[in-house]
């Protein structure tokens, strides 16, 4: 039952979409392929994404607030965490819409493994091709000057060092809310990331690269459109006239 879960209802669908978008839209490159695939499933996802993504301003006010709940209730552990999790609750901060994102990248991963496995013109994957879509007559694996199915430290260390970038954007938007784990993770998940894609396929590295370009991206997008709408509001507020105590006309009730 899995087993026909996961080849018919997730290799297959991103197997065949793969080779359609090879096929006809990539120029025959299989790296332009995943390209295409990555920037596909990124705006499938750009919902959850979005919903993830909060300006500067919206996380300096929370870190305020989150230090008040900290000062007023002391060492009472309990109670900070229930005020703490009220909070991101009532300012509509989930976790869960950031875990589908990474969790649907994560399994796409996994996918693409599968489908290089062996080389994807094997007998065994071919046949999982639908009948509407034409099977190539050969894969090209090269992209730019190295070859997407062997591992390629350089793309490896870059995709590393782009995601160091971008959780240190993200750290530098939520900066008034971070701890220290934050600061480590920001050295460390990059690190054994370059040592994992180092031994990898470089079609994963094209595919992470893309997704954190990407990532980066819309929070830059995400950010400029908060400020924009704060600034507004802030000048409808400012431009509003001040009601003076002397025009007012008080009638007496009889």
């Amino acid at each position: 039952m899995l087993e026909m879960i996961w080849k018919e209802v997730l290799f297959r669908p991103v197997f065949n979409l793969l080779i359609f978008l090879y096929s006809n839209f990539s120029f025959l490159n299989m790296g332009v392929a995943v390209v295409y695939l990555t920037i596909i499933l990124r705006i499938l996802l750009s919902p959850f994404s979005i919903k993830s993504f909060k300006s500067k301003s919206f996380y300096y006010d929370l870190g305020v607030k989150i230090k008040e709940i900290n000062k007023d209730y002391g060492t009472d552990y309990i109670k900070k965490k229930e005020m703490v999790r009220g909070l991101l609750k009532q300012n509509k901060v989930n976790p869960w819409s950031q875990i589908v994102v990474l969790g649907s990248q994560f399994l796409v991963l996994i996918l693409l493994y599968q489908v290089f496995i062996g080389g994807i013109n094997m007998h065994d994957k071919i046949q999982y091709l639908y009948t509407f879509i034409n099977p190539p007559d050969y894969i090209n694996k090269n992209f730019l000057w190295f070859d997407i199915s062997q591992p390629n430290w350089f793309i490896s260390i870059l995709t590393g060092f782009i995601l160091f970038l971008e959780i240190s954007l993200t750290q530098y938007i939520k900066q008034n809310i971070l701890t220290k784990k934050d600061q480590i993770f920001k050295i460390v998940f990059p690190f054994f990331t370059v040592l994992a894609l180092g031994i990898l396929p470089a079609v994963k590295s094209i595919f992470i690269l893309t997704s954190i370009i990407i990532s980066i991206i819309m929070i830059m997008v995400v950010d400029i459109i908060f400020q924009s709408i704060k600034k507004t509001k802030t000048k409808n507020l400012q431009s509003k006239p001040i009601m003076n105590l002397n025009d007012i006309t008080i009638k007496r009730i009889k």
